[in-house]
């Protein structure tokens, strides 16, 4: 994709989970579609230019919902860094990208626990985390966000293919 198009995302992106996502509480969850969008611009991207979309989301997330400058923007920064990097040539293989959703939504959660831990000094915050079930509600949530998306992507690609031939 290209630079205008990738910004474009990146406010949509900002602007649903800003104003629309936030206002919803599934079983303790805020559905995003960043972690989602993340992965699927990694997924098909052509350079790895691509990360920094994932370090600017991060940071933007970071100044609108959090108290600490810099921890989303890494997490989004690796996720998308490491998708890229195991998905260089096989955006095809649907389900190695389904795996890779699910990863990442669990790497976030254990990075947002040692970060609170790291932080706040707080090791009830480890209990919290672990003993409830919202790491499936966020699986299931990005996962149908992920399938959308993916699925525009796709056809989006395809229909470059045809244009060229």
């Amino acid at each position: 994709m290209k630079g205008l198009k990738i910004i474009i995302l990146f406010i949509i992106n900002l602007l649903v989970d800003l104003t629309i996502l936030s206002k919803y509480n599934l079983y303790g969850v805020v559905p995003s579609i960043t972690i989602p969008l993340i992965i699927v611009l990694s997924i098909y991207a052509k350079k790895e230019n691509i990360v920094y979309y994932g370090l600017f989301q991060g940071l933007i997330q970071d100044i609108a919902f959090g108290n600490t400058l810099g921890v989303k923007a890494l997490l989004f920064y690796l996720i998308s860094y490491y998708v890229y990097s195991f998905n260089i040539n096989e955006h095809k293989n649907l389900a190695k990208n389904y795996v890779y959703l699910i990863i990442a939504i669990i790497f976030k959660k254990i990075y947002v626990i040692v970060m609170n831990l790291i932080i706040y000094r707080n090791p009830s915050v480890i209990f919290k985390e672990l003993f409830n079930f919202s790491i499936l509600i966020e699986i299931i949530v990005s996962l149908v966000f992920f399938t959308f998306i993916n699925f525009i992507m796709y056809r989006i690609e395809k229909n470059k293919l045809r244009s060229i031939v």
